[in-house]
């Protein structure tokens, strides 16, 4: 692994108006499910695990939105929301 790539791993990463509403989705689909499994399913250490690893999910889902979303998409989600170039 290049230190490039723990650099951004480890980075912080702003929401943008491209990153924004997909951070929103993740999370909402997230607690929907969430919201189900509570309902479906008995009290227990599997229901536990299961709430649990689906937090996870939402982060790594997350995670991936704000590592792996290419800079260009940013520069350009940012330019049109502030109107002039951003600095890569």
């Amino acid at each position: 692994m290049d230190s490039s790539r723990i650099d951004n791993d480890f980075g912080f990463h702003p929401a943008t108006p491209v990153t924004g509403p997909k951070h929103d989705q993740v999370r909402l689909l997230c607690r929907t499910l969430a919201h189900e499994l509570n309902e479906l399913l008995p009290e227990g250490r599997h229901k536990s695990l299961a709430i649990s690893n689906l937090e996870s999910v939402m982060h790594r889902a997350n995670a991936s939105i704000a590592c792996d979303t290419p800079k260009a998409e940013h520069a350009a989600a940012l330019d049109a929301h502030y109107g002039q170039t951003q600095p890569t």
